[in-house]
């Protein structure tokens, strides 16, 4: 069923995709509700993923942030990541962790 917030969910399709998902995205944005059903049955870990990726756009959207990159399967971060804690809760962007640990290393440098 098509649901209103999956908007950044084919957002995050159109922008990040390879060519078959990118326009997956667009299908689904003009898709009535029962075709938009089949996609989702058809494709399930098209929109498990892109699904995530439109979270972080939606909070980064929300945050007036731009999305640089994203969070590699291995679980290295990358400039634009988004870090939550384990009950998903946001916390900062990757930038910000980074300008704290460099202020603690500078902190730990002095004493």
């Amino acid at each position: 069923m098509k649901k209103e917030n999956d908007y950044y969910m084919r957002d995050a399709m159109r922008q990040y995709g390879g060519g078959f998902v990118m326009i997956l995205g667009t299908l689904l944005e003009h898709a009535d509700p029962i075709n938009y059903e089949k996609l989702e049955k058809t494709f399930p870990e098209y929109f498990k993923d892109y699904r995530e990726i439109g979270e972080k756009l939606k909070i980064q959207n929300e945050h007036g942030e731009k999305l640089l990159d994203l969070k590699s399967k291995d679980g290295n971060y990358k400039l634009g990541d988004l870090i939550y804690d384990k009950q998903g809760n946001f916390l900062m962007t990757a930038e910000e962790a980074e300008e704290e640990l460099i202020a603690m290393q500078k902190n730990e440098e002095r004493n």
